[in-house]
């Protein structure tokens, strides 16, 4: 209802607009209910401004009369009617208006209480158990020993909390700020980090969280193992159990939280790392190697998925030492050299080119 842009495409609902909010709809199904509320509370509280002026009621009722065949009498012979009907006009506006401004009052603060109980303090004040909490206000990382061995890199202007004793069923850990964990592998006992609005399940594994507040972007990204990842309102529609709106990461995958979309956004890491070295290509030294080979080692070497077409590559061989560079460094070349191009599809690169053998 802020929106410009929103409010134009309500009131004036011109062709452009409507483009936009319908391509948006398309994109964003689950976002219908939400844009039906805030229609209908802007068109109510302009109901004021559309009240009509006395030149504008005399008009109308000449046009019913003309419509019914009645004869409408000269308003300056009826001025009690006159005032009573616009008394009702005005009346009508008011109580649409306070109605709409009741129920907007009452959206927004419930959706406030409720995004208000998923914030960093709110979880912690909820808890009747007492609780360890760390502060780092200090311009380094703090390392913290949780109580089953687990290890916290706390980055500055961070917190995190976490009971004494960790739960029989879990071991639950609240964080605001950005944090690097790797936890101890207990199959009976999942590790569960509540990031504000966001929440990561995992067994045992490493991996990095970072959550500045409910209202900013958040991420996830694996080094090591496997993790899921979900939001904290889907979590509890599923009774605390992992929802079905979960995304599953590996190393070198990452999600994006965006909160105002209330989206998660799998990729890769912006720098894959190599998690098995090649036997045959150690220090991926390629020399007369056909292409096919050398994606399929990078492939296997970052745990990454490499799409191309077999047949195009079929006579392309790399001559190439790309040593340390970069994952996507490494693609940069070998696609220069083969004249080809790539693209990063959520957790997918695609090849696309020509062929270097090809006209």
């Amino acid at each position: 209802m802020q929106d410009g842009h929103f409010r134009k495409w309500v009131m004036s609902n011109d062709a452009e607009t409507d483009r936009f909010w319908q391509q948006f709809l398309n994109l964003y199904p689950e976002k219908r209910g939400v844009i039906r509320s805030a229609r209908a509370m802007l068109r109510a509280m302009s109901i004021l401004q559309a009240t009509p002026d006395e030149h504008q009621e005399i008009r109308m009722w000449e046009n019913i009369s003309a419509r019914t065949g009645d004869v409408v009498a000269e308003p300056e012979k009826v001025p009690e009617l006159n005032v009573s009907r616009r008394y009702i006009w005005q009346w009508a506006a008011a109580a649409s208006v306070v109605l709409a401004l009741c129920f907007l009052g009452w959206y927004l603060n419930g959706f406030s209480t409720e995004r208000a109980s998923h914030t960093y303090a709110a979880q912690v004040e909820k808890l009747h158990n007492e609780l360890v909490e760390h502060v780092n206000a200090t311009g380094k990382l703090e390392k913290i020993v949780l109580p089953d061995g687990s290890k916290i890199e706390l980055y500055p202007q961070s917190r995190v909390s976490y009971a004494p004793n960790f739960l029989v069923e879990k071991r639950e850990v609240y964080l605001t700020g950005k944090a690097f964990f790797e936890v101890i592998k207990n199959d009976k006992k999942p590790f569960i980090v509540y990031a504000n609005r966001l929440v990561t399940q995992v067994v045992g594994t490493s991996f990095m969280v970072t959550s500045t507040s409910e209202h900013e972007p958040a991420r996830v990204a694996v080094k090591t193992g496997k993790v899921k990842v979900f939001t904290i309102s889907a979590y509890h529609k599923a009774g605390n159990a992992v929802p079905e709106e979960t995304v599953l990461l590996s190393p070198n995958q990452q999600v994006y939280y965006d909160p105002q979309r209330d989206v998660l956004s799998k990729t890769f890491v912006p720098e894959p790392a190599v998690l098995k070295v090649p036997e045959k290509y150690p220090e991926f030294l390629f020399e007369n190697i056909s292409v096919a080979q050398v994606f399929e080692t990078l492939a296997e070497s970052y745990g990454v998925s490499i799409s191309y077409d077999a047949a195009t590559v079929a006579g392309c061989n790399l001559t190439a030492p790309l040593g340390n560079e970069p994952l996507f460094r490494k693609l940069d070349i070998i696609c220069q050299t083969i004249g080809a191009t790539y693209q990063v599809w959520g957790t997918e690169i695609v090849i696309t080119g020509k062929g270097c053998n090809l006209h």
